[in-house]
């Protein structure tokens, strides 16, 4: 038998991009693996926003609670952490006075959602959750409709000029000639899996700093979620998307920027993750 040798997600993906065949090998789990997949992690529907699925072939998703704010510490948050060997701290605050966790590259943040029975919007999903904020018409997830001010917040704090603050998206390109776009991840044997994996539809390729139009791009993306390549200008900075890279969305004082091009081992104190759920999953 071959030896087994233990390599990082990005290489695994990596690898497929490149068309490289590789076999994941299941390993037995034991008792104490087994009882621990699941994080009791309570939830207060009345920090989610309800947003309803959409239908484009295999761009679908189905209802989604978006929660208002990027992930905070917690003893479930903590205690997910561990599982992941990943020590979590709040690190930075969002205008509500609502501490969130930061420090976390992209295949923590991923994992960590996982591991809370959660997931990772896409750019597609935010896109639509951004989209959804803006039109000042939500409901949280209770049923209840939140305050158009409430939304407006939400919005302000995702793409409002102050103080620098940033977070992930699930989205992974691979490929050089032509890009893959990964997403819908699962842990499978404690690795991450994209369970899409398609080519990048025709977008925009080309950097604007600025910028893009944001309404032009809510209004009129790809069925993917990225901006068409005769999106109008405007000040939403872009950054295309390239080969073995993550997506995020940040601001700045100056601008804020949809950013297709990032590294997906940075880090930074105010770069977070927002925890979502399958709306099923909450009935």
């Amino acid at each position: 038998m071959a030896p087994i040798i233990n390599v990082s997600n990005e290489i695994l993906e990596h690898l497929k991009g490149l068309k490289v065949p590789y076999d994941l090998v299941e390993t037995p789990k034991t008792a104490e693996s087994q009882e621990q997949t699941a994080i009791n992690y309570q939830i207060n529907p009345s920090d989610f926003v309800i947003l309803e699925g959409k239908s484009s072939g295999k761009d679908s998703y189905p209802d989604l609670w978006v929660c208002k704010y990027r992930l905070g510490a917690s003893p479930a948050v903590e205690n997910a952490g561990k599982r992941i060997d990943l020590n979590v701290s709040d690190t930075a605050q969002e205008k509500n006075n609502r501490d969130y966790i930061g420090n976390i590259n992209r295949e923590q943040a991923l994992r960590l959602n996982l591991t809370l029975g959660g997931k990772t919007l896409n750019i597609r999903q935010a896109k639509d959750f951004l989209a959804l904020l803006l039109s000042g018409k939500a409901f949280d997830g209770k049923g209840n409709k939140i305050n158009k001010t409430e939304l407006s917040q939400i919005a302000e704090e995702i793409i409002g000029r102050n103080s620098y603050r940033a977070e992930w998206y699930e989205d992974y390109f691979t490929g050089r000639d032509s890009l893959t776009l990964n997403k819908n991840y699962v842990l499978e044997n404690d690795v991450l899996v994209p369970k899409y994996s398609n080519n990048l539809t025709t977008c925009l390729m080309e950097d604007r700093t600025p910028g893009i139009d944001l309404k032009n791009w809510l209004e009129n993306s790809t069925a993917q979620g990225f901006p068409k390549k005769n999106l109008k200008y405007g000040n939403l900075w872009y950054w295309h998307p390239r080969e073995n890279s993550a997506v995020w969305f940040d601001a700045y004082p100056d601008y804020a920027s949809l950013d297709c091009s990032g590294d997906p081992q940075d880090t930074g104190a105010r770069l977070g993750v927002r925890h979502v759920r399958e709306a099923h999953a909450e009935k």
